[in-house]
């Protein structure tokens, strides 16, 4: 029996008449009685017997009938269930975020959403931008946030703030004061990005742009590690101004730079999901917060 067939035994077996089981399935009684008379066919025995005062159930079919019900207080359970998921992922958000993010912005971020909304639920994954690219095209995350990535047919993608690359120096590394040029950092080792890092990236072409060459004895992947390489006393690291809001003034100090360089940092979500609630105003309050330590951190 097709699912179907099985709606329509159930519905006659429930009204005990043709016009009135149409009226459950909110079908014609005409359907009705073609999708009997082919469930009938297809079991090769009749399910009711056509009397005057109405579908009277064949011993077959009251034999078949506690396995029917059965199915449908299991398929009421499916949909029970169904219903549960869709109100917790009203309350629920699976968030991807790169390392540079972390330890500042999404904390304050998370702290302003649970003020509202204390019911939701959090998981947060920590990836590098490609890998966050990825996972929310696969929906495995409800909302990324990563460095400027490419587009992609399946992620909707939008800038939420643009944090200014500084100069993070040991003290006493720079003799220089204000802002600094490019050049200067050619006497001084530089702890580099990873040329596959899209910040690596920006730094590397504004270098080539400028034709200045740098000692670029460390290279790493992450942008704190460069932070705490630089606050080791083992060169001057050029990160973004989010990740320079967590830098230990003692042991170093911040300065922006002279020329306008800066790295998008952007909002991703699936393509054609829903947007809830609860994503958009996380987004907004990290928006927020990005813009507020961007601020603080580059006038430093």
């Amino acid at each position: 029996m097709k699912l179907r067939h099985i709606e329509a035994f159930n519905a006659i077996m429930k009204t005990g008449t043709i016009s009135a089981a149409a009226k459950r399935m909110h079908v014609s009684q005409p359907a009705v009685s073609r999708i009997l008379a082919h469930a009938e066919a297809q079991l090769g025995y009749p399910l009711f017997e056509r009397t005057p005062s109405g579908m009277v159930p064949t011993e077959r079919a009251l034999r078949l009938f506690p396995h029917i019900e059965r199915l449908f207080v299991d398929l009421s359970v499916v949909q029970e269930h169904a219903k549960e998921l869709r109100a917790h992922a009203q309350h629920s958000l699976r968030i991807g975020v790169v390392p540079a993010i972390g330890p500042q912005a999404l904390p304050l971020a998370l702290k302003k959403l649970f003020d509202i909304s204390p019911q939701c639920e959090i998981h947060v994954q920590t990836q590098h931008s490609s890998a966050i690219l990825q996972a929310c095209a696969l929906q495995q995350i409800d909302v990324g946030i990563a460095f400027d990535v490419p587009p992609h047919a399946n992620v909707e993608s939008r800038t939420i703030c643009e944090a200014p690359v500084v100069c993070v120096a040991p003290h006493g590394m720079l003799t220089s004061v204000g802002r600094i040029g490019l050049a200067e950092l050619k006497q001084v080792r530089i702890i580099c990005l990873s040329s596959q890092d899209p910040l690596g990236q920006v730094i590397n072409k504004a270098f080539a742009n400028t034709g200045v060459l740098i000692n670029s004895a460390i290279t790493v992947q992450t942008y704190h590690v460069a932070l705490a390489m630089a606050e080791a006393g083992l060169g001057i690291a050029l990160i973004d101004a989010i990740s320079a809001a967590s830098a230990n003034p003692t042991k170093v100090v911040m300065r922006p730079l002279d020329i306008d360089l800066a790295i998008a940092i952007k909002a991703l979500r699936p393509q054609r999901s829903e947007n809830s609630a609860i994503s958009n105003d996380f987004i907004s309050y990290l928006s927020a917060v990005l813009h507020q330590l961007t601020k603080e951190t580059s006038h430093v």
